[in-house]
């Protein structure tokens, strides 16, 4: 597990960051006024380790991913 810093948040991975940053900016310039998140993971990793980046608020994406998170759960 990578180690935690700042209030638990670690920073995206140097290998994603250029690229996340790109598609996440245009995102933003396709859909202005939209909060958004883009997590990426990589899914053979043993421990997955997600990056994420927004526009929003980490309060704001934390409450939008457990609405989510909830909304997958229900039978």
């Amino acid at each position: 597990m990578p180690p935690l810093i700042d209030k638990g948040m670690d920073p995206i991975q140097a290998k994603h960051r250029d690229t996340m940053q790109a598609v996440f900016g245009a995102l933003c310039e396709a859909m202005p006024g939209v909060g958004m998140c883009l997590f990426l993971f990589d899914e053979q990793a043993g421990e997955p380790r997600a990056n994420y980046i927004s526009n929003c608020r980490r309060e704001q994406t934390l409450a939008a991913v457990k609405e989510w998170v909830a909304r997958q759960e229900v039978t």
